[in-house]
């Protein structure tokens, strides 16, 4: 998988970020992240897939910086908890409103959904840079979704 290999090489992008974030809590940034993927979700479902995109990497970005600016200023279980639970229901969404914005693709979104659930079952967290990226290429060339 490539996030343990990203976050490696990006550990020194973000950690100065994260000192000048201290103001904000991570919370903050987890549900900023999650409310992004949210306008992203609104404008796939409408076939707005550049704004969907450029939503969707604004919320990845953030994404990056509330793990740094958690360990910067002492993560909690809870804030781990929530970081995972609405990434999880960001990927189902994103699926779901490319479903939405073409029905014909609504039984490659549910084999996409089911893929995330079982994700989700196993305990891990892993693939979510995988994700953006099939994300990613679906805003820019959505008939390669289904």
């Amino acid at each position: 998988m490539l996030d343990p290999i990203l976050r490696r090489h990006t550990a020194r992008l973000t950690a100065p970020f994260a000192e000048r974030l201290a103001a904000f809590q991570p919370l903050a940034l987890t549900l900023a992240a999650f409310a992004s993927s949210v306008v992203a979700m609104v404008d796939i479902g409408h076939r707005n897939y550049l704004w969907g995109l450029v939503f969707l990497v604004l919320s990845r970005m953030i994404d990056a910086l509330d793990g740094p600016l958690a360990r910067h200023k002492g993560a909690t279980v809870f804030g781990a908890y929530l970081d995972g639970v609405l990434g999880l229901v960001a990927g189902a969404g994103l699926a779901f409103a490319f479903a939405l914005a073409e029905l014909e693709r609504a039984l490659a979104a549910m084999f996409l959904m089911l893929g995330l659930v079982a994700r989700a079952a196993a305990g891990t967290d892993a693939g979510k840079t995988e994700l953006f990226v099939a994300f990613a290429i679906a805003c820019l060339f959505p008939g390669w979704f289904s």
